[in-house]
């Protein structure tokens, strides 16, 4: 769903950014505004017109309440993701492989997974 339909659901912070880059859209502007964007957990897509769509909350590693480590605190750690929120982790540093099972690791969610990630 893209949150620029419901502009005025986003927090305060997020629409204030985004009002402080006025209508008048660049390639370069856009960048700067993902840029700013991205500490606040948000991104979004532009095409050749240099028009935002497609905003979406970006989720962390916070976001989860089942992490799984392998071994000590400094070992591999992976959680389960459903198809939603892998679909939203692929805008994060973080790699995700399409096989898995189980219950997705995001707090709240209970549905069933289809996809591990990798911290």
């Amino acid at each position: 769903m893209d949150l620029l339909e419901n502009f005025e659901a986003l927090p305060i912070e997020v629409q204030n950014l985004i009002n402080s880059f006025g209508d008048d859209f660049t390639y370069d502007n856009c960048n700067l505004l993902l840029t700013k964007l991205k500490p606040l957990g948000y991104s979004f897509e532009y095409g050749l017109d240099a028009t935002p769509y497609n905003l979406v909350k970006v989720l962390c590693k916070n976001d989860f309440d089942d992490i799984v480590t392998d071994g000590d605190e400094s070992a591999h750690q992976w959680s389960q993701l459903c198809s939603g929120h892998a679909e939203q982790m692929e805008k994060t540093e973080y790699h995700i492989q399409t096989h898995g099972s189980g219950i997705c690791g995001i707090k709240g969610c209970d549905v069933e997974s289809e996809h591990y990630i990798d911290f």
